[in-house]
């Protein structure tokens, strides 16, 4: 009899055990299977690591800071990219990206379309694999001369020492060819930025044509401007004209005065800048950088300072796009949030 009750409390403790033992696996399995819905998928599209390399400006532009600020930006909104903003002349960076020594790059429009043409500075030298990502800037193209040389015009350049802009910038390219619309002749001086302002300080040139910071002065015009008088010459409507009949890309807008010191209300020529990247790169990484960039521009415009980058709106990329084609993970993103159709 003893017997058979010892045999029950195994058989009853047997049980129990089986039991717990059954509820402990049940609770792990639905553990488990809430942690595998919860987190993201190692190694996906989505969260992989993204290692890039901007080809970025000169250091002594006022852009470059603005750069740095929206790398950053960029790479902690999208939690898995950091990039490396690398110094470079603008009109060298289509060169670049094409041959793969940088992941992607900053350009003026104007200038990236000539080098996807293959037309103007880039004949013999053309990156049909350029592909567009967004529009991040949009600024005047400052002409600044010191005001006590009697320039009050275009045209009063003519035969004088002045620098388009710092040299192999797209805007150098862009002065000259305005000047040649016009029929006007100068003394071109070349020089990096530094060069220029210190050779506009010391009078051996009469002026210097430079991106402002949107509508207003940049750090090189204030930095003349504390050595010598300083003012803004512009375009009149019928120098506008006759540039446009050459080139009808060429935009221009009004200045407001004291844009640069006491200077007038002028009209200038504009430019867009825009990130671009090389069609080699995957639309998931192309669609992932542009999301970045863009949903982290204007937070970069406030942080930096940089008038310039605010207040951009989708539509200018669009618009960029009739000249340099979108890459396809850039469309798949502006499709996304609705600006293409």
């Amino acid at each position: 009899m003893l017997d058979q009750e010892i045999s029950r409390d195994k058989l009853l403790r047997l049980h129990e055990s089986r039991g717990r033992g059954r509820s402990l696996y049940k609770r792990w399995v639905v553990v488990l299977l809430s942690v595998l819905l919860i987190a993201p998928a190692c190694g996906s599209d989505d969260d992989s690591q993204m290692d890039l390399t901007l080809a970025g400006s000169s250091t002594s532009s006022s852009v470059y800071g603005f750069l740095l600020t929206h790398a950053r930006l960029a790479g902690q909104a999208d939690g898995a990219i950091t990039v490396n903003v690398r110094e470079s002349s603008t009109s060298d960076n289509p060169g670049l990206v094409s041959q793969g020594s940088v992941d992607y790059g900053i350009a003026g429009l104007n200038a990236l379309a000539r080098s996807y043409k293959g037309t103007g500075q880039y004949e013999g030298n053309q990156s049909p694999d350029s592909r567009l990502l967004m529009t991040y800037l949009t600024v005047a193209e400052m002409l600044v001369v010191r005001s006590d040389k009697g320039i009050a015009t275009v045209q009063d350049l003519e035969g004088m020492s002045f620098a388009p802009s710092m040299q192999g910038s797209p805007i150098y390219t862009k002065v000259l060819e305005m000047l040649a619309a016009l029929g006007v002749s100068v003394d071109v001086f070349d020089g990096a930025l530094e060069d220029v302002v210190s050779a506009m300080k010391d009078n051996r040139i009469v002026g210097f044509g430079k991106a402002g910071a949107g509508k207003a002065a940049d750090a090189s015009m204030l930095d003349a401007a504390s050595a010598v008088p300083v003012t803004l010459i512009g375009f009149s409507d019928a120098d506008i004209a006759a540039i446009q009949a050459v080139h009808p890309n060429f935009n221009f807008t009004e200045v407001p005065a004291g844009a640069l010191m006491d200077s007038p209300a002028v009209n200038q020529s504009t430019i867009d800048a825009v990130y671009f990247t090389d069609a080699s790169m995957s639309e998931d990484d192309a669609y992932r950088l542009t999301k970045a960039l863009w949903t982290t521009l204007q937070a970069s415009a406030d942080e930096s300072g940089y008038a310039a980058s605010s207040g951009i709106v989708a539509e200018q990329t669009v618009e960029a796009s009739r000249l340099v084609p979108l890459h396809p993970g850039a469309e798949r993103y502006w499709r996304e949030i609705g600006v293409l159709d």
